[in-house]
């Protein structure tokens, strides 16, 4: 206390009352000479040495000590951390500004510097998303840094040096293309890139009624609003289509909603020069803008090619060369017109577009998930010169050596899954074949005409004659069919000596989305009189069969063009029934309801055959490796049964294979299943049988007695054609069969003849001959195409 009257402007005083200092500060009541010390104390600054005397006075002054410390304290570690991001900051600004101006000021040390750019630009502006996205960083940093920080690495220019123009292909092989465009890393427009695709429908109330109303998940799709007001999709379809004409603007966004993704893919595919194995069917890009407006100058991280088809409206690209070769390129611009698509690096081409007067534009497209040039597909590591450099050379090496094989002209049906079933034969031959592959695009009477069923236009060839022509012209060397479309005789000069690996052979069940949103399972949960769609009289007699509540009618054409039948309001359709297959071929089996267990599937359901000349010795040994022994035996079978019926198209048959394998010394044995029925599914025919499959010819089976009872004419006319030439018999020609391979082969077709007794002995002969007499008179009306 002493000391504390020691203070200026504080007069002696006599001692106060024990009023502890908490009541003042409190705001009760005091003494005034305790509230005039307190007051005087605490108009002016004090020492530690006073803080703590005024603390020993009272416990709430001892707090207030306390946090008076603190703070002086975090204040201090503030005011240092400051300093230190002050520090820092103008250290990134100074490297940034030293990475920006070396280059302009020497340019021979670009490409030194090319790799600390990238990583630094890479880094700072890539976005965290779940897929590979398109950057547009000038929301964060202006144009001309941006192009400076996220240039790609080029180890030369060689792929610019000499362009002038971008190039226009037509009829690109998918091989050509990969050639000399992805591995060349050359841009490309291939006017005929959208073939067989229906975008006629594609305008803005196409993709407002798609996205109205946005669902949850759609919201979270990524948007790019690029020069436009809008903040989301939502913004963008509410404006009627007369006003988005007008309305200034370019937008774009992915899909990321299945929904909306399967009822796209309905409408186009993955373009046909496009190797099978590029895209994942997943996530497309959709750009849309009215004229004088587009996006600007930058490069996409997404790593791999891209291709955009323009839908609508005329878009000029412009392309400039990485920096380091703006003084051995120079920048080049296309115009992209309706129906055509561009393909190119989007990494490594700077590129920005701009709508041309006219209509508003529409463009679609997507990233190749798989479809890189060469030298990045064959990168070791190592040194970068010497990595580039024999990468190089291997890639010239491989150009000449490519240049000198064989070319192996390939026949195929214009249909996405048709080319999908050629590249995956292709795909397993692999590139160590010694050949080079060319594909010839047909089309055949059944996919020429698509407005009536199969059995009223013909019963045998309709998918395969056209081509049958073209191998025995030499057109073309090999032809890939799905095996069901292929009549049992083969014509002369051409046989099939390789069956792949079968798929699973049965019908699967494709639902309307309404059905699907509803939690419908399967047909059973459909409501009576729901319409399902298919193609075959043998799906539609057995479901009728085993739901007579349900409507089946006819709907033809290309998975393609089925799906969109099923999402036509017009068309009525509730489901339908396609092969499991073809669903799993085209990378479609997010879309099936269910598998139909019950529903027998046709005769080489679920299996490719390849089918070559007969006396083309080089390609049989070429297909050997490929041939799946177990699924040729099981085509034997069913085709052997399906010629003693003498049916096709027009014979409602179902029919499955099983195996059951060996057991002690009981040898394997292959059972099949038959099932014929009326048209109407009224009537119903079944009969099953098997057959051992012997390792030793000693111990092979002579077969049940109903074997040996005689059968009826089809079945005579079919033994007899069997002994002549019992591969044309069956259209099959198994390469080079040894002994066990002829005796399981023989097996096969007695199986196969032994089963077709079997339900002609129950009566199904008068029902398979009203159900070809009932196709031939509808095929008969048919005028000549």
């Amino acid at each position: 206390r002493k000391q504390l009257q020691e203070f200026p402007n504080v007069s002696a005083a006599p001692q106060p009352s024990p009023i502890p200092c908490s009541s003042v500060m409190d705001g009760k009541e005091a003494p005034t000479e305790s509230a005039r010390l307190l007051e005087a104390l605490l108009a002016r600054p004090l020492n530690d040495d006073q803080w703590q005397l005024l603390a020993e006075l009272d416990p709430a002054l001892a707090r207030l000590h306390n946090w008076r410390s603190r703070v002086r304290t975090a204040g201090c570690y503030c005011f240092i951390g400051f300093l230190f991001v002050i520090l820092v900051a103008s250290m990134v600004a100074l490297a940034f500004l030293v990475l920006l101006l070396v280059p302009m000021l020497r340019p021979e040390l670009a490409s030194q510097l090319e790799p600390v750019i990238g990583f630094i630009g890479s880094q700072l502006l890539r976005l965290p998303m779940d897929q590979a996205c398109l950057v547009s960083p000038t929301t964060l940093l202006p144009e001309a840094i941006t192009m400076q920080l996220l240039r790609p690495v080029v180890p030369d220019c060689n792929f610019c040096r000499n362009l002038t123009a971008v190039p226009r292909r037509s009829n690109l092989d998918p091989a050509e293309f990969q050639r000399e465009f992805v591995d060349a890393r050359v841009p490309v427009v291939v006017t005929d890139g959208s073939r067989g695709w229906q975008l006629n429908h594609m305008n803005f109330d196409f993709f407002r009624s798609l996205y109205s109303p946005a669902s949850a998940e759609e919201e979270h799709c990524q948007f790019f609003p690029y020069k436009s007001e809008f903040a989301n999709l939502g913004q963008v379809f509410a404006m009627p289509e007369a006003q988005a004409r007008m309305e200034p603007g370019y937008v774009g966004w992915s899909n990321c909603s299945p929904r909306v993704a399967a009822i796209l893919r309905s409408y186009y595919s993955r373009p046909y020069f496009l190797p099978r194995e590029s895209e994942t069917l997943g996530t497309d890009w959709v750009f849309m803008g009215s004229p004088n407006y587009g996006a600007h100058m930058h490069v996409d991280d997404v790593g791999h090619v891209s291709w955009q088809a323009q839908v609508r409206g005329r878009k000029r690209w412009d392309l400039m060369p990485p920096l380091e070769c703006s003084y051995q390129c120079q920048p080049i611009s296309v115009v992209v017109e309706p129906g055509q698509v561009i393909a190119l690096d989007t990494t490594l081409w700077y590129h920005g577009t701009r709508i041309l007067d006219g209509d508003m534009s529409i463009a679609i497209g997507a990233d190749q998930s798989a479809m890189q040039p060469a030298s990045v597909r064959t990168d070791s590591g190592g040194d970068s010169a010497s990595a580039s450099s024999a990468a190089g050379d291997a890639d010239s090496a491989a150009s000449v050596s490519a240049s000198a094989l064989p070319v192996v002209s390939v026949g195929s049906r214009r249909s996405e899954l048709a080319l999908r079933q050629t590249h995956e034969v292709l795909r397993q031959l692999g590139p160590d074949c010694g050949r080079q592959f060319r594909i010839v695009h047909m089309d055949t009477i059944g996919d020429q005409i698509l407005d009536r069923a199969l059995s009223h236009i013909g019963d045998k060839g309709l998918f395969t004659q056209e081509l049958d022509a073209a191998l025995l012209s030499g057109q073309v060397q090999l032809v890939v069919h799905s095996l069901k479309d292929l009549p049992t005789q083969c014509p002369d000069g051409l046989a099939v000596p390789c069956i792949l690996r079968r798929e699973l052979p049965r019908d699967a069940l494709v639902l309307h989305p309404r059905h699907v949103e509803a939690g419908v399972k399967d047909l059973a949960g459909l409501p009576p009189g729901s319409v399902i769609g298919t193609s075959s009289l043998r799906r539609s007699a057995q479901l009728s069969r085993a739901h007579p509540g349900l409507r089946f009618q006819s709907v033809r054409g290309n998975l393609g063009t089925r799906w969109r039948k099923l999402n036509a309001q017009e068309c009525g359709l509730d489901g339908l029934i396609l092969a499991e297959a073809g669903l799993v071929r085209m990378g479609w089996t997010d879309r099936i309801a269910c598998s139909l267990q019950h529903c027998l599937p046709a005769v080489g359901q679920g299996a490719l055959a390849v089918q070559c000349r007969d006396d083309d010795q080089d390609t049989v040994r070429l297909l050997r490796p490929l041939l799946h022994r177990d699924s040729f035996l099981e085509a034997v079978a069913e085709r052997s049964l399906l010629r003693a019926l003498d049916g096709g198209c027009s014979v409602p048959l179902g029919v499955r294979s099983v195996w059951s394998e060996a057991a002690g010394d009981a040898p394997r044995r292959l059972k099949l299943e038959a099932r014929v029925l009326s048209v109407d599914g009224t009537e119903v025919f079944e009969f099953d049988s098997d057959e051992a499959l012997t390792e030793d010819a000693d111990e092979e089976e002579a077969g049940p007695p109903a074997a040996k009872r005689r059968r009826q004419s089809a079945g005579e006319a079919a033994e007899a054609e069997a002994a002549e030439s019992p591969e044309r018999f069956i259209g099959l020609h198994y390469p080079e069969p040894d002994g066990r391979d002829g005796r399981h082969l023989a097996a096969c077709v007695r199986l196969g003849r032994r089963v077709a007794d079997g339900l002609l002995a129950l009566g199904a002969g008068p029902v398979l001959a009203a159900a070809k007499a009932a196709a031939k008179s509808a095929a008969g009306k048919l005028a000549p195409p």
